[in-house]
C-alpha cells in the first residue's frame, strides 16, 4: 500500500510540474499568392490560470482565425495574440490560422512565436521554435518589404468629452467571468484606463470609447484588431 500512495503521490507531482510543449504544423514552400495554413498545437498539462500565446508573422501575411481555442484574438501588423483569462480544462489546445500571401511575396519567411502562462506563481513562456516558409514567385517584383507592411492598428480613442445624456457608442473587447487586472487590459490597449467594466448576467463586460457615432465606432472597432469586438449603444448612460 504504501508503494502504491508513494507511486500515486510521485505522478501527481510529475503532472503538476510538467513545462507546456508547443508545436508548428505548417507547410514549407507555398506560392506566392496562396493560402497558407498554419496550426498551433500546445500541451498544457498541469497549467491553469491567465496564459497568452504571440505568434509573430512576416509583412504580406493577412491572417483569419479560423480556430481560436476559447481565446480572446487580437491581431496588429507583425503579431497576433490569443489570450486566455482562464485557460480551458482539456490538457491540450489547437489554434488554426490561415494566411492570405500577398502576391508579391517570394523568398524565405519566418514565423515563431511564444507561450506565456503561470507556473508556481510565476510569470514563465516557452518558446516556439522558427519555422521558416519558402515563398516561390515566378514575377520578380523588387518590391521593398516595408510596403507590405500594414498600418500598425494603434487607434486612438477620443477621450469621453461628451454629455452622459446623449446617444453614444462604445466597442465591447471582451466579456468574463472574473475581473480583469489592467495590466492584461493593457493587452487589449495601451490605456487601461480608457476602459468601462459593466457587471451583468454573471460576467464582467469591457467595453471602451465614447463615439458619437456608429461610423466612428465602426472604424475603431474594426481596426484595434480584436477579433470578435462588437458595437454597444448607450443612451442617458444605459446599455441597450
Amino acid at each position: 500500500m504504501r508503494v502504491l500512495i508513494f507511486g500515486l503521490v510521485f505522478f501527481s507531482a510529475a503532472v503538476l510540474a510538467q513545462e507546456p510543449t508547443v508545436k508548428f504544423s505548417v507547410s514549407d514552400t507555398i506560392h506566392a499568392g496562396e493560402d497558407l495554413n498554419v496550426k498551433v498545437i500546445i500541451d498544457k498539462t498541469g497549467i491553469s490560470g491567465f496564459a497568452k500565446f504571440e505568434l509573430f508573422i512576416p509583412p504580406g501575411f493577412d491572417p483569419e482565425i479560423i480556430e481560436p481555442a476559447g481565446s480572446t484574438v487580437i491581431c496588429r501588423y507583425d503579431i497576433i495574440k490569443f489570450i486566455w483569462i482562464d485557460l480551458p480544462e482539456s490538457p491540450g489546445l489547437v489554434l488554426k490560422i490561415k494566411f492570405e500571401t500577398d502576391k508579391r511575396l517570394e523568398g524565405k519567411k519566418e514565423l515563431y512565436g511564444r507561450f506565456h502562462f503561470i507556473s508556481e506563481n510565476k510569470r514563465s513562456w516557452e518558446k516556439l521554435p522558427v519555422r521558416t516558409v519558402f515563398i516561390k514567385n515566378n514575377v520578380k517584383s523588387n518590391i521593398p518589404e516595408e510596403e507590405f507592411i500594414a498600418s500598425n492598428k494603434k487607434y486612438t480613442v477620443p477621450s469621453s468629452g461628451i454629455n452622459v445624456n446623449d446617444t453614444v457608442y462604445r466597442v465591447q473587447i471582451g466579456a468574463y467571468r472574473r475581473k480583469i487586472p489592467g495590466e492584461i487590459l493593457s493587452e487589449f490597449y495601451s490605456d487601461p484606463t480608457m476602459f468601462m467594466e459593466e457587471v451583468a448576467g454573471g460576467f464582467h463586460k469591457y467595453t471602451i470609447g465614447d463615439f458619437p457615432s456608429f461610423f466612428e465606432a465602426a472604424e475603431f472597432r474594426d481596426n484595434c484588431g480584436v477579433h470578435g469586438a462588437f458595437i454597444v449603444k448607450y443612451i442617458k448612460g444605459k446599455r441597450k
